[in-house]
């Protein structure tokens, strides 16, 4: 899965094991520093 992927954060969020997309976004904030949104505008 790369950067460029054209999965929404739901279908990431699951692909990682993860059932809730909300406790995703705020695990990848805590470790990125931003939202999985903001990241994916960056790149």
């Amino acid at each position: 899965m790369g950067v460029n992927s054209s999965l929404t954060i739901n279908e990431i969020s699951a692909e990682c094991g993860y059932n809730d997309p909300n406790f995703f976004i705020r695990t990848f904030k805590r470790q990125e520093g931003m939202t999985p949104g903001e990241f994916r505008r960056k790149w």
